[in-house]
């Protein structure tokens, strides 16, 4: 308990970055709390956060942010033959680029990689990594499972969209989109994440109602939990009600 009490403290939009996610799934893993309805509860938590992270880096044109957290591995090992460390490989670098001086001509440097090098991926990207955990659980409903699929195609979708625009990294989409005619505006809005923290905090009462005394280490005791909100899950990875045009005065530029 003392650990989401912490966790909801700390999960401020400003603190929301892969270094702090992994942070929070490390000290979880520390824990000498077994593996029971509060541990899954508590991963699912760190889940629904690093879902509203990467949502919120794909709406503002983070793309390159939001694709680590879901395509793009956390740690590449490169084993080059003859050598006995392998090297880190560059995380959004190519191999090519950080290999180049090795190979004898620039020319050959492609079959010089393939005859040479192999690759381990050591630690996957954040999401697919927890989305694995939480399906081999066997603690969690489908429903939910199936709640953050969808969310995560959400955001592939969305760095997707946002790509055919050919904008600059980190640019101000919601600037950019003040400049578009009503219809156009809300083309676009509608093909945005603007996920909430509606499960993160359903989550959390349902963790602090655990903490009050109910059984915390049944597994139909959090699969029926998990059942009971089903509906919330089903509305939590839908797109975000109709977007608002700029029209009206006060009107945020991104809802998140």
């Amino acid at each position: 308990m003392e650990f989401n009490a912490v966790l909801d403290r700390e999960a401020r939009p400003e603190n929301l970055n892969e270094g702090f996610l992994e942070r929070k799934l490390e000290e979880l893993d520390g824990l000498d709390v077994g593996r029971g309805a509060s541990y899954w509860l508590t991963l699912a938590r760190i889940t629904e956060l690093t879902l509203l992270c990467a949502g919120t880096y794909a709406d503002n044109g983070e793309l390159a942010a939001a694709g680590d957290l879901l395509v793009n591995p956390r740690l590449i090992l490169i084993h080059v033959r003859g050598e006995r460390e392998p090297l880190v490989k560059e995380r959004r670098g190519s191999m090519v680029a950080q290999l180049r001086h090795r190979a004898p001509t620039a020319e050959g440097m492609v079959e010089w990689l393939k005859g040479n090098t192999w690759v381990e991926i050591r630690k996957e990207s954040l999401l697919p990594h927890l989305y694995r955990r939480l399906e081999q659980s066997g603690f969690l409903a489908q429903s939910y499972l199936e709640s953050v699929d969808r969310r995560m195609k959400r955001v592939a979708d969305v760095i997707a969209f946002l790509a055919t625009w050919h904008l600059p990294e980190g640019c101000d989409v919601g600037g950019r989109l003040r400049y578009l005619p009503r219809q156009d505006w809300e083309f676009v809005g509608g093909n945005l994440c603007r996920f909430s923290r509606t499960l993160f905090g359903g989550l959390g009462e349902e963790l602090r109602r655990l903490g009050g005394g109910g059984p915390d280490n049944s597994r139909t005791t959090s699969e029926s939990a998990l059942r009971k909100w089903a509906a919330r899950f089903r509305d939590a990875s839908r797109p975000a009600p109709q977007f608002a045009w700029p029209g009206a005065p006060g009107m945020p530029v991104l809802e998140r």
